[in-house]
């Protein structure tokens, strides 16, 4: 991870990741979004808690097209009131990730964009 995390950071020169144990963390590389990347997973968490439907519809289609990533909305739970959106991603290389996060940036740039492949 920490060569992810060099890789990233090079890209990114504004940006700050965070290297944990399990993954690596951003809260300014996706605008709307904290961005966490675990082993084969690219993790969204939402700034605010509990928005409203509308804008749960609004980020949830603003994901649905992303190179040929599904993100998977993870609502929240009784001890865990954030919504996250997961995005299994299919190599785990670096470029795929940095891609990742330029069609994330792209798309919450402008929200209602359409993503398309």
């Amino acid at each position: 991870m920490s060569t992810l995390q060099d890789y990233l950071q090079s890209r990114y020169a504004d940006v700050r990741f965070t290297l944990t144990q399990t993954y690596l963390f951003s809260k300014m590389a996706v605008p709307i979004f904290h961005l966490f990347i675990y082993e084969g997973l690219l993790t969204l968490k939402l700034h605010q808690k509990l928005p409203s439907e509308k804008d749960i519809d609004t980020y949830s289609n603003m994901l649905l097209n992303l190179k040929g990533h599904l993100a998977e909305i993870d609502p929240p739970s009784d001890g865990y009131q954030w919504y996250l959106w997961k995005i299994k991603l299919n190599q785990n290389s670096h470029f795929e990730i940095m891609e990742l996060i330029d069609e994330l940036r792209k798309v919450c740039d402008n929200p209602t964009q359409e993503i398309i492949n």
